[in-house]
């Protein structure tokens, strides 16, 4: 068995590590047979197990060391490294080494010493017998040690002493040496971590700056520490995003996976301080007023975008508002920077045109925050276009006055994208007829597709996909950009040679749009991308190519024999934007000196993108409820955003950030009373069914029964049982005729409840009161509450929960009836169309 202590006589062991710290242990270099046998033969013992002996390093030279670099650069104790092919040279033996004998070697040499041993005894006997004797009687040898080793003793006893006087004197220097190195050890541990501190400090572990960039502060407490975070408002706003997400991806993150969130009861407490009533967001706009204190005119400077999106239209419960809903779209209204990149939702109803009153108190509310409105944006829909008529908006009149600065121009803007996507579509369905007489229609898109190649194309972005949308991808912008692309306009060179007047078309639709939508300062690749002014020249030059193409070319009706004479709402948009940005640049260099604009920041992208944020939102559905539009714009204003898919009707920017997450901080202790009452004071089509006919009295009267019956049981879970008796309970007198037989005993199998005659008319006297109340209150909020006060005020014998039970079961069932009935006459409409075709 090998032992720790390789070498001979070495003093070193493992207990050596406590008093010795800088001794170590070195392993044999068993694979270096020839090495490892120099080793063996240095330690001077008979057997050694290389494989499990160690020698330590006081045998060894500091040459024999590598120089540790690492540890030194980084303050930290040294590590002892042998270089390759070192052998131990530092021993020291006080005893010489042993003769190898063999066994029978060794028994003769035992027999001889005793033998020795024996004749020495004799000798010492006979001289105690004999007295003192003569010096003839005495042995020689004996003799001789006998004069010679008195002397000899003393000596070596006095040597004995010296050396005794000296191990004392080394012993106290020894002790003292130890002191001094524990000092040494002392004083070397506080360098080393304060040196260790002082790196902490001035280069940070990578790791922890790496988790910063995904966990807040209080997270990385509560991960590596475990202690109790104090969490901020960003923390907040992050949870808010992964909840508005889903439920489900909430809970894996924080209970199954254990990154640490707020919770959810949290998040509802802290959500409750914002309310997002439908009408002006007036929390928002104090936040921004606030905002706006201190801040530059550049900040200031902004536009109002406005579009509308539809909603699921069945009728539905609003839990918080308690309010009964059935809207079919929503209208929202948008502020966003023009000199920089913000933008924020203050405004949005149900089933709600954009009318001018209506826009006109947005403008003054948003004034009054401290911000100058310079434009507006929207798309020309049948009720945008009546709004521009009441605003006086024409070809010769771009821009009205600010309501509240009359010094101050609000220009106006169609969406140019929306405009781009209106003359891709028509251009395909009818054809167009230019100034020339040439016409462009899909024959003439298919010819030039025709042209283009199948495997290398000549232009690689014009295929087939672009000819045959259908649906919701006619409404997306990028196709309708690369039909009228500069690329498409290089193909009719080669498809058209003698037609220069189609080639003139795709390259002026082209250069307009990029005029009309640049996102960056300056691009050094094409000059009229850049920002609306920098390349004054050009850029108005493709302005007013495309305003003059716009006015000359008109579009063919669907028989394709003549074309129309009126110019389409799109084309008189497309040319009141050129107008407006050209007069909006005017105004603001005058203004404020501003050189260029960029004119993607006067497009309904920022309207287009929440949209898509809360239909993503919604899982599967792309039309949500009023109340998960309302909830899921609150998750939005307070920060929570989702990334979208790249398959979106608009450009998705990043750089674009809401404000209200930054704001609201101050203003959500504070108590608004945001509840906008105009809602329940427009006039607005009635919900539920007018009253019954004469001939449904029976059905009614025994449904009422029936109810009746459900509330008796719902009493039970009180303790009441005096108000119905089950069926199985009950003998009829008649049950083979239908006299004594109710609706109830006809679906009852024995456990439904008949009830009391008394709770019946009680509940007859609660129906008749109950539809009196409701026709008026029906689009109120609290709707619930308002009419259990009514029913309790009007019946104050009848027990409480029985009334609140009534009013919650009478509005589920209308709400179901009227959903059924909706879905009906869809079926019936739909079919009536398929019969007509």
């Amino acid at each position: 068995m090998g032992s720790t202590r390789a070498v001979a006589e070495c003093e070193n062991s493992g207990k050596t590590k406590q008093q010795r710290p800088e001794v170590i242990f070195h392993r044999f270099p068993t694979k270096d047979r020839g090495l490892c046998q120099a080793w063996v033969t240095k330690c001077k013992r008979d057997q050694l197990n290389p494989s499990t002996s160690r020698m330590c390093s006081d045998h060894f030279t500091p040459e024999d060391y590598e120089r540790d670099l690492v540890h030194e650069l980084l303050g930290r104790p040294m590590r002892k490294m042998l270089k390759s092919g070192s052998v131990p040279s530092i021993f020291i033996f006080r005893n010489p080494a042993p003769v190898n004998l063999t066994l029978r070697a060794q028994r003769i040499e035992k027999r001889q010493n005793k033998e020795i041993c024996k004749g020495l005894l004799h000798d010492s006997q006979l001289v105690c017998d004999n007295g003192e004797g003569d010096d003839d009687s005495v042995p020689q040898n004996f003799k001789s040690s006998q004069t010679d080793g008195v002397p000899r003793v003393d000596e070596l006893l006095l040597q004995i002493q010296v050396l005794q006087k000296e191990v004392t004197s080394l012993k106290s220097t020894l002790r003292m040496k130890n002191i001094e190195i524990a000092n040494l050890k002392s004083i070397n541990l506080a360098h080393q971590k304060a040196q260790k501190k002082t790196i902490s400090e001035h280069q940070p572990n990578k790791l922890l700056d790496n988790l910063k960039g995904v966990f807040s502060t209080s997270q990385m407490q509560r991960l590596i520490q475990h202690r109790r975070a104090y969490w901020k408002t960003e923390d907040i706003v992050k949870a808010l995003t992964v909840r508005s997400i889903s439920l489900k991806a909430y809970r894996c993150i924080s209970s199954t996976w254990g990154i640490p969130l707020r919770s959810l009861t949290t998040l509802r407490t802290w959500m409750k301080g914002f309310t997002c009533a439908p009408g002006i967001l007036s929390q928002v706009i104090e936040a921004m007023k606030d905002n706006a204190t201190g801040r530059g005119i550049m900040t200031r400077i902004c536009g109002i975008v406005f579009d509308e999106m539809s909603l699921d239209s069945r009728v539905i419960r609003d839990p918080s508002l308690d309010q009964v809903l059935s809207h079919s779209k929503a209208q929202v209204l948008m502020v966003r920077g023009l000199c920089e990149g913000w933008k924020q939702p203050i405004y949005f109803d149900f089933d709600q045109d954009m009318t001018k009153e209506v826009l006109l108190r947005n403008v003054m509310a948003f004034q009054g925050a401290g911000y100058e409105v310079h434009s507006i944006t929207s798309d020309l829909e049948g009720e945008n276009r009546s709004l521009w008529k009441a605003l006086n908006i024409s070809l010769e009149n771009t821009w009205f006055n600010n309501p509240a600065n009359p010094d101050l121009k609000i220009h106006v803007f169609s969406d140019v994208p929306h405009d781009m996507k209106n003359l891709r579509n028509h251009l395909i369905d009818d054809g167009v007829l230019l100034s020339d007489g040439t016409t462009i229609d899909a024959r003439t898109l298919w010819n030039m597709l025709s042209h283009n190649g199948k495997d290398i194309k000549l232009c690689p972005k014009f295929s087939d996909n672009l000819l045959t949308l259908k649906g919701s991808e006619r409404m997306k912008v990028a196709p309708a950009v690369q039909l009228l692309s500069a690329h498409a306009s290089a193909l009719t060179k080669h498809v058209y040679p003698n037609s220069p007047s189609i080639y003139h078309f795709f390259q002026t639709v082209n250069d307009g749009f990029d005029v009309l939508n640049s996102r960056i300062p300056h691009d050094s690749k094409n000059k009229l991308k850049s920002g609306y002014g920098f390349e004054m020249e050009a850029q108005t030059n493709a302005l007013v190519k495309l305003k003059t193409l716009l006015e000359t070319m008109r579009f063919l009706t669907k028989q394709k024999k003549n074309p129309k004479k009126a110019l389409l709402p799109f084309q008189t948009g497309f040319i009141i934007s050129i107008i407006s940005i050209q007069n909006l640049l005017q105004d603001l260099q005058k203004q404020y000196g501003m050189s260029y604009i960029l004119t993607a920041r006067l497009n309904q992208d920022c309207v287009e993108n929440l949209f898509s944020v809360i239909r993503t939102m919604s899982g599967s559905s792309d039309n949500p409820s009023p109340p998960e539009f309302r909830y899921r714009l609150r998750l939005i204003l307070l920060g929570a955003t989702v990334q979208l898919s790249k398959k979106t009707n608009c450009e998705y920017n990043e750089s674009l950030s809401y404000v209200s997450a930054k704001l609201l901080e101050k203003t959500l202790d504070e108590k608004f009373n945001n509840a906008n009452e105009e809602l329940a004071l427009k006039k607005r089509k009635p919900l539920f069914p007018t009253p019954r006919n004469k001939s449904s009295e029976f059905a009614h009267n025994e449904g009422l029964r029936y109810i009746a019956g459900y509330l008796a049981w719902k009493l039970r879970r009180l303790s009441i049982t005096t108000y119905g008796t089950p069926t199985a309970h009950l003998e009829l007198k008649a049950t083979n005729s239908p006299e004594g037989m109710t609706w109830i005993h006809l679906l009852s199998r024995g456990g439904l409840l008949i009830p009391t005659e008394d709770l019946v008319n009680t509940v007859y006297k609660l129906e008749e009161k109950f539809q009196e109340f409701l026709e008026p209150m029906q689009h109120q909020r609290n709707l619930t509450n308002k009419i259990i006060q009514k029913l309790s005020t009007k019946f104050r014998s009848v027990n409480p929960f029985l009334i609140r039970e009534f009013v919650k079961t009478r509005l589920r069932i209308m709400i179901r009836i009227l959903n059924e009935n909706r879905r009906n006459e869809k079926a019936r409409k739909r079919k009536a169309k398929q019969f007509r075709k």
